[in-house]
């Protein structure tokens, strides 16, 4: 799986933030980084019973939509002027579902880096990481709300023998292989922690990383476990994979990927 190339979704609220972080990921890869504005389409503000609505306040609505787009548009815009990552960076300006952008655009990048979802201060983007998990084939990499000061030197893994947590370890190698620190964190439940641990340590040792295995006897909340565990170690990447408990849509962001979610402070590169 390569991370050659980077996609960042930049929106008015939280864009600094993740251009930072995709900045961290980037030179850590020495991959391309693309600017990704996703303009709301003044269509979509139309009520469901627009049929009803007069043209005239049809037409209204659309103007004061596009126009606030536009606006959101013209604040990335700044945001992405003032990174000090933008040379060389592709803009991108589109107008559509930010899910169905993030789709399609996501597909043609090693990497999809997006604000985080949930949180006080979240921007509710939660569909777009179902859309970048399910329907782009790529890893993402979720930025915390602030700004970050490293990225990788650090590693928190959070294991629980599964193809996603697989696809997610395997997929963030290129940052494993350059980490200090990279400890694998497991809560034995439903599985042999000793056996799963001592399978991916083997695994990542015969690939050139060097991994400390720790079991965390069950007690309380797993998520709450492996968020304590990455806290004290101070891990600057949390490598997870993502809706391992459940394959229905509708039930997707729930667990351990949920709750990480929803008190992220950390970046984490998440697969599915």
């Amino acid at each position: 799986m390569s991370l050659s190339s980077i996609l960042a979704l930049v929106d008015p609220k939280h864009g600094a933030a993740t251009l930072s972080t995709a900045s961290l990921a980037a030179e850590k890869l020495k991959a391309p980084i693309d600017a990704l504005i996703a303009r709301r389409d003044p269509a979509d503000a139309i009520p469901m019973i627009g049929e009803g609505l007069s043209g005239a306040l049809v037409d209204q609505i659309m103007t004061a939509a596009a126009a606030d787009a536009a606006a959101d548009a013209a604040t990335c815009q700044t945001l992405i002027e003032a990174w000090p990552g933008n040379a060389g960076a592709k803009v991108l300006d589109l107008i559509g579902s930010r899910r169905s952008l993030i789709a399609e655009t996501g597909r043609t990048y090693g990497m999809t880096v997006l604000p985080c979802p949930n949180g006080p201060e979240g921007g509710g983007f939660n569909g777009i990481v179902d859309a970048a998990l399910f329907e782009t084939g790529r890893p993402i990499l979720i930025a915390p709300l602030q700004e970050v000061k490293s990225l990788g030197d650090r590693v928190a893994i959070f294991w629980n023998d599964s193809a996603e947590a697989a696809r997610a370890v395997w997929g963030a190698a290129p940052l494993l292989r350059q980490a200090k620190t990279v400890n694998i964190f497991t809560v034995g439940d439903g599985f042999n922690p000793e056996s799963a641990l001592a399978r991916i340590s083997a695994g990542l040792n015969r690939a050139g990383i060097k991994a400390e295995a720790h079991a965390i006897p069950p007690k309380g909340t797993a998520q709450d476990q492996l968020i304590d565990a990455a806290a004290a170690m101070d891990a600057d990447l949390v490598v997870m994979g993502a809706f391992t408990h459940s394959r229905l849509r509708e039930l997707v962001l729930g667990g351990v990927t949920q709750h990480m979610l929803e008190v992220l402070a950390r970046p984490t590169f998440i697969a599915h």
